[in-house]
């Protein structure tokens, strides 16, 4: 919405104000309108869906995250470090 003034329309009285979460994988999120976050995992028990405990944010096996390459797989992928 704040682009939206920047052009010199108003915004609308009855718009959500933007707000900020951490991610999980990121700084922030930013929300506002029509986002929202669903989080899935196939490890919460009812009781916590129940009582509407926070799961947290998803932690992804150990090798599935992008990381620096070291000097010597840039090398050996015809790479020059």
């Amino acid at each position: 919405m704040r682009d939206t003034t920047a052009m010199g329309i108003p915004i609308p009285e009855n718009s959500v104000p933007m707000a900020k979460i951490k991610g999980g994988l990121t700084a922030a999120i930013g929300l506002g309108g029509m986002a929202g976050v669903m989080k899935v995992r196939n490890d919460v028990t009812d009781e916590q869906l129940a009582r509407g405990d926070d799961v947290g944010w998803y932690d992804p096996p150990e090798g599935t995250r992008a990381r620096r390459a070291t000097d010597a797989e840039l090398r050996r992928d015809g790479v020059k470090p």
